[in-house]
């Protein structure tokens, strides 16, 4: 199925049932005057939907675009050229064979919105969401229901630069955050002001990436990943490359299970950086390369360990740690050169002991959740009663 409109206002609606189907809808075509469409693809019902494709291309300001797809190894392709557009894909690999789905949301312009679940006991969902532009928003949630933790779902948020890295760029940033500081500095200089991501996963063996390239002062992004489970990584990644004035970054991440990885970079300055995992044999790593950033590093249980460093002036570190643990703390990066006024603060107690709980809690800010108030999935009946 293939459907093209030009103009605005227009509304394109695609319904197909059972496998290896295909739908294109393309609304807009590079027409200047192009907004206010919106394209609804809706792929499989019961247990008629495998091996399914969409792809939605948009141009112009405010659109809509929406994938529904059931079942297994369906792909959906949504592309948004403009301001104000909204993109969102629900993907359901069901109990059937549960293969998952993959997803990829393409956004350039301003004040944009993507919104991506996916669900299924065999996990291998992909998700990926690429913006460039200022005040774009990214909501990631992937389930894995299944005991047996499936291969895996992968889910990545790139802004301000369609830069695509591979799974967890070699293992947490080539082998552990490279190693232990270089936040990196390049050439690129992009714009991610006022960016917002969330990933949410639960399940096993799950992969999360957040990379936001807001080079600009007063940058204020923010970033936050939840991954319940065991065997899970996770790395966010904030303005490593281009402008180091870059600032008022903040990045989150919360594991609750065991066996977690955690790494988290940032470049410039006034940026907070949290980490909490809540379980045993946990990793967490941070860099953070300019002056006044702040760390809260907090980790519950056994066998955790703590590696972080800091490159520059007046910066801040928190580690506390409940049970057995090792952690391991730089500043003054690289050695001999200029740094000073920095702090670290480390809290270790017993696993009988108290609940050390979090001071210099950055807390806040998740006031936005779900689709971002995108209107319902409401797919008609194309054809009544044919």
């Amino acid at each position: 199925a293939e459907a093209r409109q030009s103009g605005t206002e227009n509304q394109a609606i695609v319904s197909q049932q059972g496998d290896g189907n295909s739908s294109l809808t393309r609304q807009g075509q590079n027409d200047a005057s192009s907004a206010n469409n919106t394209a609804w693809i809706r792929q499989g019902t019961g247990q008629q939907g495998e091996d399914n494709k969409a792809e939605a291309n948009q141009d112009g300001d405010n659109n809509v675009a929406k994938v529904l797809q059931t079942f297994d190894n369906s792909t959906s392709l949504i592309n948004q050229t403009g301001d104000d557009n909204k993109a969102f894909t629900n993907q359901n690999a069901g109990p059937n064979q549960t293969d998952g789905h993959a997803a990829e949301m393409s956004q350039t312009g301003d004040d944009n919105q993507a919104y991506s679940f996916q669900e299924g006991n065999g996990a291998r969902n992909n998700a990926m969401a690429i913006q460039l532009g200022d005040e774009n928003k990214s909501y990631q949630t992937q389930f894995n229901t299944g005991l047996a933790g499936g291969v895996t779902n992968d889910a990545l948020v790139a802004q301000g630069d369609g830069t695509i890295a591979t799974n967890l760029l070699a293992s947490i940033w080539v082998a552990q955050l490279q190693p232990l500081d270089d936040i990196v500095t390049g050439s690129f200089n992009g714009a991610s002001v006022g960016a917002i991501a969330y990933q949410d996963q639960v399940g096993a063996g799950n992969d999360a990436e957040i990379h936001q390239f807001g080079g600009q002062p007063n940058g204020g992004d923010y970033a936050e990943q939840n991954q319940l489970g065991d065997n899970n990584d996770a790395i966010m990644v904030q303005n490593a490359f281009g402008n180091p004035n870059g600032s008022n970054n903040y990045g989150r991440q919360d594991q609750d299970g065991d066996n977690n990885q955690a790494g988290l970079a940032q470049n410039g300055s006034n940026h907070k950086a949290y980490q909490a995992q809540d379980g045993d044999l946990n990793i967490a790593m941070s860099t953070q390369r300019g002056e006044g950033n702040l760390l809260n590093t907090h980790q519950l249980g056994n066998m955790n360990v703590v590696n972080t460093a800091q490159r520059g002036v007046d910066n801040g570190i928190l580690v506390v740690q409940n049970g057995g643990q090792s952690y391991s703390v730089q500043q003054n990066l690289p050695p001999g050169t200029n740094g000073g006024n920095n702090q670290v603060n480390v809290l270790q107690t017993t696993p009988d002991g108290f609940d050390p709980g979090i001071n210099c809690s950055f807390g806040d800010p998740r006031t936005e959740m779900g689709n971002y108030n995108t209107p319902t999935l409401d797919i008609q009946d194309v054809c009544p009663g044919c």
